[in-house]
């Protein structure tokens, strides 16, 4: 009888586990449904399926182009953008993009598949004591084959004054 019933629980925990297709799936990053990872924020499948990869991965380090800029901040030029890791899984900082008194404005983006999704405001004191900030809207740089279309409108206030709207356009290569 004991043997019965050692017999009968091996072929039940067999059986459960055959009929679980996430009994053998490693998502890394991820949860496992009915045998396909659905990836945590921040990440997205590799080669096998599982969610071991960055998606700000393809984002770091340095990208150099011609970047077009309209309304206060008007202008064209080559420009060497520098993405480093944000505070977290999920997020850039931008460098070098707009400058104040010769200080570069570090921007924190949020980074959504291959696309920054979102730029937080960001402020500076331009020497002379005046805090300039800038709010972003319509937010577009996606990557594709190692190329960053970017377009991005922005708003200029200083003191509750505002300093005017614009964009700033462009194609970057890394």
């Amino acid at each position: 009888m004991k043997n019965l019933l050692y017999l009968l629980t091996i072929l039940l925990f067999l059986g459960t586990t055959a009929c679980n297709p996430c009994s053998k799936v490693d998502c890394g990053n991820g949860v496992c449904n009915d045998g396909d990872c659905t990836c945590n924020a921040g990440y997205e499948k590799d080669a096998s399926g599982s969610c071991t990869i960055e998606e700000r991965a393809k984002f770091l380090g340095n990208w150099s182009g011609v970047l077009n800029f309209s309304g206060p901040m008007s202008g064209s030029g080559n420009v060497t953008l520098n993405f480093t890791p944000g505070g977290n899984i999920e997020q850039v900082v931008i460098n070098n993009l707009f400058t104040c008194s010769g200080i570069s404005m570090p921007i924190t983006a949020t980074i959504n598949d291959n696309m920054v999704a979102s730029l937080n405001n960001t402020s500076c004191d331009d020497g002379a004591g005046t805090v300039i900030t800038l709010s972003f809207s319509s937010v577009n740089w996606v990557i594709t084959n190692n190329v960053m279309t970017c377009s991005v409108n922005y708003s200029a206030t200083s003191g509750g004054t505002s300093l005017g709207i614009g964009s700033v356009t462009g194609t970057l290569n890394k």
